[in-house]
C-alpha cells in the first residue's frame, strides 16, 4: 500500500499520467490501403488517411509520419483535393491527413535499369513500431499515437 500511494504521489507531483493522451486531437478514423502495380518494377504503395478532430485552435504544420519502420511527410488533404504543409485550426474543426509510404521502383530499358528509392526508413529509436506515429508542430502535445487502423482491400494492378 505504502508502495502504491507513493508511486501515486510521484504522478500527482510532477503531473504524469499513467496513460498518455493527446491535448490536441480527437481520432475519428484511420485507414490503410495498399496498391500493388501492374507491371515488372512498380513500387508497392500504401496509402494512410487520417480523420482528426480538434480539441482546440491553433496552428497546426505537419512534420513527419512512422509507421512499421518506414516514414515520410504527410499532408493536410483539402476538400477540392489539393495539400497543405500547415494550417490554423479551430476547434472542433476536422481535418483529413494523408501519408504514402512506397517500395524502391525499379525501371528497365533495354540493357540498363534504374532504382528509384521509395520512402525512407524510420530513424526512431521506440520499440513502439505497432503505432501510427504522426509528429507535428504548434500543438501542446506535437505527437499522435494511432494504435487502431482498418485496412481497406488490397488493389492489385493489371
Amino acid at each position: 500500500m505504502k508502495r502504491f500511494l507513493s508511486l501515486f504521489s510521484i504522478f500527482v507531483v510532477f503531473g504524469f499520467s499513467p496513460t498518455q493522451v493527446n491535448k490536441d486531437f480527437t481520432i475519428i478514423s484511420a485507414t490503410q490501403k495498399t496498391t500493388y502495380g501492374g507491371v515488372r518494377g512498380s513500387p508497392i504503395v500504401t496509402e494512410y488517411r487520417i480523420k482528426l478532430s480538434a480539441k482546440r485552435g491553433f496552428d497546426f504544420l505537419t512534420d513527419s509520419a512512422h509507421y512499421l519502420g518506414k516514414k515520410d511527410v504527410f499532408n493536410i488533404v483539402k476538400s477540392d483535393f489539393s495539400c497543405l504543409k500547415s494550417i490554423k485550426l479551430k476547434s472542433k474543426q476536422e481535418l483529413d491527413l494523408l501519408f504514402v509510404t512506397k517500395t524502391d521502383t525499379e525501371i528497365f530499358s533495354g540493357d540498363t535499369s534504374e532504382i528509384y528509392p521509395g520512402s525512407l526508413n524510420s530513424e526512431l529509436k521506440t520499440e513502439d513500431t505497432k503505432n501510427f506515429i504522426l509528429f507535428y508542430n504548434g500543438g501542446k502535445s506535437k505527437c499522435l499515437k494511432i494504435s487502431s487502423i482498418k485496412k481497406e482491400p488490397t488493389v492489385f494492378g493489371m
